[in-house]
């Protein structure tokens, strides 16, 4: 049977990889977007708190797999919809309980879901050292008790990234995103609160324990690193073959510039 993918777009950088990669694969694809992406007539709209819409959509495509990238926020009332088609009584669901959903409504329905690594498996970080200065030992250990971290907090479902001063934990991310964590950060740091002793500011990004790998792996580039930098976080650490790396050269570049460390760990 031939593979008919339905690429369901957000909004960030994440999305042009994904499609690009997506249009040269074997077997008709259709693009569906909660975000405005410049993809012109290739992307057909639909609306975040209309999953009747949206799997009208998938089922007149005659889609066979289905397929996520970029950021979608989702209000409380468009998260209750998705609850209300599953049967489930109207509730704001998390991101890890609205993905598991969304599963279960699509298997029921036949269909089946690729991640967004498995059609550009290029982007995956591979483990060991990324970009940027080397560290040593002592701040490769601190970068694993971070990741580490970084994994438990995210059984909270609330977000995917952790700020570290050395060992002690100074910001977490909200529903707000990375970038407004980092900016959080930035000014903590203006205001004495961190990042003034001899410790390095850490960030750590893992995927949430329960969430399944189709959607929302976490993914730095540039522009992590360059946020990085204001904020005074010299390192990033991620988790090794689950977390999406963008641009590569200009993530190489601009750690190099900024004297940002970028690694990829398997394990905290």
């Amino acid at each position: 049977m031939e593979r008919r993918l339905t690429l369901v777009v957000g909004s960030g950088a994440l999305v042009p990889h994904v499609v690009a990669a997506a249009s040269k694969a074997a077997g008709s694809l259709q693009i569906l977007g909660f975000g405005s992406q410049g993809l012109g007539p290739r992307m057909i709209p639909v609306r975040a708190g209309d999953p009747e819409d949206f799997f009208e959509k998938v089922a007149s495509f005659r889609t066979t797999h289905l397929a996520f990238a970029g950021a979608v926020r989702l209000a409380d009332a468009e998260r209750e919809a998705w609850a209300r088609l599953a049967g489930m009584p109207a509730q704001t669901l998390g991101d890890t309980s609205l993905s598991n959903v969304l599963a279960t409504i699509g298997r029921d329905r036949g269909l089946s879901f690729v991640g967004a690594h498995e059609i550009a498996p290029d982007l995956l970080a591979a483990e060991g050292h990324v970009a940027g200065p080397l560290v040593d030992a002592a701040l490769r250990e601190q970068a694993g008790f971070a990741l580490a971290r970084c994994r438990e907090a995210g059984r909270l479902d609330l977000g995917q990234a952790l700020v570290f001063s050395g060992h002690r934990l100074v910001a977490a991310e909200d529903i707000a995103g990375t970038d407004a964590l980092l900016r959080r950060v930035r000014r903590y740091r203006e205001q004495g609160l961190t990042g003034d002793g001899g410790g390095r500011l850490i960030l750590a990004k893992a995927s949430k324990p329960e969430q399944p790998a189709f959607v929302d792996l976490p993914a730095i580039g540039p522009k992590t690193v360059a946020n990085c930098a204001l904020a005074g976080i010299s390192l990033i650490v991620v988790e090794a073959g689950r977390t999406l790396l963008l641009n590569r050269a200009a993530l190489a570049a601009t750690a190099d510039e900024k004297g940002v460390t970028v690694l990829a760990l398997s394990d905290g």
